[in-house]
Parts: structure tokens; sequence; C-alpha cells
């Protein structure tokens, strides 16, 4: 599968998952998000503005890895309305980039517990291998936004099982 059939797939998936979905360039590459506010009881009553960002490279570094954490987290707080970030709403980012090749720092750095949450944010994030279609990804308890995960984890599904094999 190359990046460009992958973040087609992926964008056709977060729009029959209503998503609302629009392109963008981040980190220099072309990216699709899909965003969608859901407000949930389970949740406390809180609403979490979730974007799910999407990019495909041909080759994923730890450098390039870092800054599209970086980049995805901050679109992510973008979204406008809805209630104001703060105790009963915020923000959810799965960022998930796609390359064809995937050194072994950017894997590693993949694996480790997100860096970008905030109090009012959290981030689940994932690295997809294209030549293999493993995916490198967090899967621990987290203590900040522990209440979102079972969603954002069904989320960063929706797109990061395009590579698996059938």
């Amino acid at each position: 599968m190359t990046p460009e059939e992958f973040t087609a797939v992926a964008e056709s998936r977060l729009a029959g998952a209503k998503y609302t979905v629009t392109r963008l360039a981040l980190s220099g590459a072309p990216a699709v998000v899909g965003q969608r506010k859901p407000f949930r009881a389970q949740w406390m009553f809180t609403q979490l503005k979730t974007s799910v960002v999407v990019s495909a490279v041909d080759h994923a570094t730890g450098t390039g890895w870092m800054r599209f954490l970086q980049h995805a987290f901050l679109a992510a707080k973008d979204i406008k309305g809805g209630l104001p970030n703060g105790l009963q709403s915020g923000v959810g980012a799965v960022p998930v980039l796609a390359a064809t090749s995937v050194d072994a720092e950017a894997a590693l750095s993949a694996t480790e517990r997100p860096q970008y949450e905030w109090f009012t944010g959290v981030s689940l994030p994932a690295l997809v291998d294209l030549s293999t279609g493993q995916v490198h990804q967090f899967d621990q308890r987290v203590l900040v936004g522990a209440i979102y995960l079972p969603f954002l984890r069904k989320q960063r599904s929706l797109v990061t099982s395009i590579a698996q094999p059938v």
C-alpha cells in the first residue's frame, strides 16, 4: 500500500464514521484531519473535541515523528466551537503517521508514553509501517485522560487497521 492509498482510505473511513474531514499541510506533508465533538455522560458529562490526524511519508525518522506529534496536537487544539477547554471540555488527538519505512528511533519513540498531554488534552498516537503492516503505538494505562482511552483507542484502530494484513 502506498502512502497516498493509505491516506485516501483513512479519509473515507473517517467520513464514514461521521467525522468532518478536511485536508491540510502538516509538517510539510499533506494530512487528512477528521474532527468531531462527542459529549458523553460516562465521561462525567464532558465533551471531547476529537481530531484524528492522518499523514503519510516515505520514511519516518525519530525527529520527523516528534515534529508530527507536535503539529498534530496543535491542529487538534484548533478545533473551534463547543464548550471552551477546561473542566467540562478537552482535546483528544489521535495522530497517525504512515510511512513506507520506519527507522528504529521512530518505532521506539512511538511506543513510549505520549509526551503531549496537557490538563485539557490527551494524545494517543500511532506510527504505521506500510512495508510490514506493523503498528507502533503506546498501549499502557495513563492517568491524564484515562476515561477517554477506550474511545480514543477505537478511533485509532479505525485508521491503523487499514495497514493490517487480511
